[in-house]
């Protein structure tokens, strides 16, 4: 393995990486869903968290890929 490689796996699971990687992952499932039906329908906030989260559970492809999606089109200039 190359010096590169080592160094970047030991940044990957760097424990403030996994830290901040887990937040971002939480944030990302808690409002995918649930902003826009805040916004859109009379529901209270524990719900519309619920809502969001089994929507992520349930489908953790798509949402995958929509993360993903929003990476890409957030970091391209």
């Amino acid at each position: 393995m190359t010096a590169f490689f080592v160094g970047f796996m030991a940044l990957l699971f760097h424990p403030h990486f996994m830290l901040a990687h887990f937040a971002v992952t939480m944030t990302f499932a808690f409002t995918v869903v649930a902003v826009p039906l805040l916004v859109d329908r009379d529901v209270t906030t524990p719900m519309a968290l619920k809502t969001s989260i089994r929507a992520v559970a349930e489908n953790p492809v798509p949402m995958t890929l929509w993360a993903l999606l929003i990476l890409v089109m957030r970091t391209s200039p």
